[in-house]
């Protein structure tokens, strides 16, 4: 009997020393400037409906690790060529969600002196790309298309 009770009262004892297991999230839920990297805190990331990802150019987001992002608020680049909303890094595991805005623009006002209504200055910009072309997929531009 006494073999018993000292192995049932180890067994809440044992729970309590097992790892957690959680899926930590890093919620930005203020406007910041600096781009976003999932790696930096090896984190799924969601930007909130009150936050915001503004870097001046590059990548707002970057999926460079196992991990999700889910965009609520908004993601936006003004006036940088080059630029992109969320880029996934191949060969990773993650997904991304979108339900809030992402804005890659410029404020550029044409002049149309040869009527072919360009739309942009120069550069390629992307609202969600893949960074390099995956195996078997010829043109990586349909992965990417510019604005």
């Amino acid at each position: 009997m006494r073999k018993l009770l000292a192995a049932t009262c180890l067994t809440p004892l044992s729970f309590a020393l097992l790892p957690a297991v959680a899926n930590a999230e890093t919620v930005i839920s203020t406007a910041i400037t600096t781009p976003v990297l999932t790696s930096t805190g090896n984190d799924d990331v969601r930007i909130s409906s009150t936050g915001s990802v503004k870097p001046a150019g590059g990548n707002a987001v970057t999926i460079d690790s196992n991990d999700s992002v889910k965009n609520e608020g908004l993601i936006q680049i003004t006036g940088a060529n080059n630029s992109a909303g969320i880029v996934a890094n191949p060969g990773l595991a993650g997904n991304i969600t979108n339900s809030g805005t992402i804005t890659i623009d410029e404020s550029y006002t044409p002049t149309d002196t040869d009527n072919e209504s360009r739309y942009v200055s120069s550069g390629y910009r992307y609202d969600v790309g893949q960074s390099k072309c995956p195996p078997r997929i010829e043109n990586c531009r349909a992965l990417m298309m510019p604005l």
